[in-house]
This record gives C-alpha cells, sequence and structure tokens, in this order.
C-alpha cells in the first residue's frame, strides 16, 4: 500500500478550487455550478483500483445535529424577539443565513412556526429527515457523466435539501494523478456552527503535508 499524501485545497466559494480539482483528475468528478451551501462539506478524493467512481456521503449524528438546530433557533429567535423579549439585539443577516439553512432541510417549516419548537420537536416531527442522521449513502457509477450530473451533484449542489446534514464526502475515482497516494481534500472552509464538521475539518488540516489555497485573482 502507497502512503497517502494529504493535500488541502482552501479558497473562497467561486474561486475555482472545483475546476481545478477537476483539471488535476482530468475528468469531471467534482460539480462546479456553486456550493454556496455546502461550505462546511469536507470532500475527499482519493484513488480508487477499480474503473469505477465510488463515495461514500456521511451524514451528521442526531446528536450534532440537533445542536447545530439549537445554535440556529438562537439565531433567528435573538432577531425576532422570543430570547428574553430583546426583539432586534440579533443580526438579521446571521438570522436570514440560520433560518435558510434549517429551510433547506425543512422547506414546510415557517421563521414564526420556529419560535414555537424545540429541536427535538422538530426532529421528531420529520421522521423521514431524522432517519438519515448517523447514516452514510453509497455510490457506484462507471464513469463522471452519471457520478457528476446524476448522482453526486443532489448531495453537494448549491440548495441541496441534504447538504447542511452532511459532514464528509468521500470520492475514489480511477485517476492517474491519484495513483502514487496523492488525496486531495476540498475544505472550503472551518467557521461552521456544527462542531461535528469543524473536527473533520481540523483533522485533515492537522495531519495534511501540503495546503493549497485557491485565490480568485
Amino acid at each position: 500500500t502507497l502512503p497517502s499524501i494529504i493535500i488541502a485545497v482552501c479558497g473562497a466559494t467561486g474561486a475555482g478550487k472545483s475546476s481545478l480539482l477537476n483539471a488535476i483528475l482530468d475528468d469531471n468528478i467534482v460539480p462546479t455550478s456553486g456550493m454556496k451551501a455546502c461550505t462546511s462539506v469536507v470532500v475527499e478524493i482519493s484513488y480508487n483500483q477499480e474503473p469505477t467512481i465510488d463515495a461514500d456521503i456521511s451524514f451528521l449524528t442526531r446528536q450534532e445535529w440537533e445542536s447545530e438546530l439549537t445554535d440556529l433557533l438562537k439565531e433567528i429567535r435573538a432577531v425576532d424577539g422570543v430570547n428574553d423579549g430583546d426583539e432586534g439585539e440579533g443580526d438579521e443577516e446571521e438570522a436570514a443565513a440560520a433560518f435558510q439553512k434549517i429551510r433547506d432541510v425543512y422547506p414546510s417549516l415557517k421563521r414564526n412556526q420556529l419560535a414555537k419548537m424545540t429541536p427535538a420537536e422538530i426532529l421528531n416531527n420529520h421522521p423521514d429527515i431524522t432517519s438519515r442522521l448517523g447514516t452514510i449513502d453509497r455510490i457506484s457509477e462507471p464513469n463522471s457523466a452519471s457520478f457528476s450530473v446524476i448522482k453526486i451533484k443532489k448531495y453537494i449542489e448549491n440548495k441541496a435539501y441534504l447538504c447542511p446534514l452532511i459532514r464528509l464526502v468521500q470520492i475514489r475515482c480511477h485517476a492517474a494523478p491519484l495513483a502514487t497516494g496523492a488525496v486531495l481534500v476540498d475544505l472550503p472552509g472551518v467557521a461552521d456552527t456544527n462542531l461535528g464538521r469543524v473536527e473533520v475539518a481540523n483533522r485533515y488540516l492537522q495531519k495534511c503535508d501540503f495546503l493549497w489555497i485557491v485565490a480568485p485573482i
């Protein structure tokens, strides 16, 4: 087994990280349509001995998502006057972003409803979503067209409903540049409300051999 050489790739949304990764892999493995809603999802790309493109999508545990919901609700209530009646004490931009993140997962929920709901109630009222927590989805496709456009896109594309629940995407492809042990890790950002994803990102930063920073210059 070849030793792994971990290369962490960092950069803001729109800097061209996905395009750079696809150029290195000489294939359109990673969707390039934008990942604004998924700036906290870590994507690891390593070599696959088989000719297929495989992926494991790991979801947050119930405890991790419930903790994040608690923080998101606090942001919303600080503005909407639910926390101790201090209406207007929070940041509206942060509250709007928090609501959008919840809405991406639970599109039927309205902002005024959240003032009366606890994280546990949200989880218990949406068993179809809650059942995904702590699970792993596995994908195996014969080529990049079916993998990137059809399969993986729904997980990491902008506004994908599952996106806020994902902690890590691990992709394995038969790309020659990875055959000697290189592992590319897309670290779009470590500033996240969920400690589970922060832990994943920090772990890669601590053990990476190289750090590439992609800047739109």
